[in-house]
């Protein structure tokens, strides 16, 4: 899912000029999330339909949100079933 829905490029090269741009924005952090998706570059699939918005209103069917509560990175400070 991460590969297939998100707008990752598909050039090698400009996962370097990223690094920099995120770096200059949000430091060492920034740097970490370009690199951790940079094997999407090589992803051969593409969602079909994937959402890419609008995300402040509400869906016209439910979002499935997995692991709210273990994952630290996305926690989710007080989920709803």
């Amino acid at each position: 899912m991460v590969c297939s829905e998100s707008p990752n490029p598909h050039v090698l090269s400009r996962y370097a000029e990223l690094d920099a741009f995120s770096a200059e924005r949000a430091g060492d952090l920034g740097r970490r999330w370009v690199w951790d998706y940079e094997w999407c570059a090589q992803w051969p699939a593409t969602a079909a339909k994937r959402y890419t918005g609008p995300f402040d209103r509400p869906t016209a069917h439910p979002i499935l949100v997995v692991n709210p509560v273990y994952d630290r990175p996305l926690r989710i400070r007080r989920p709803r079933p």
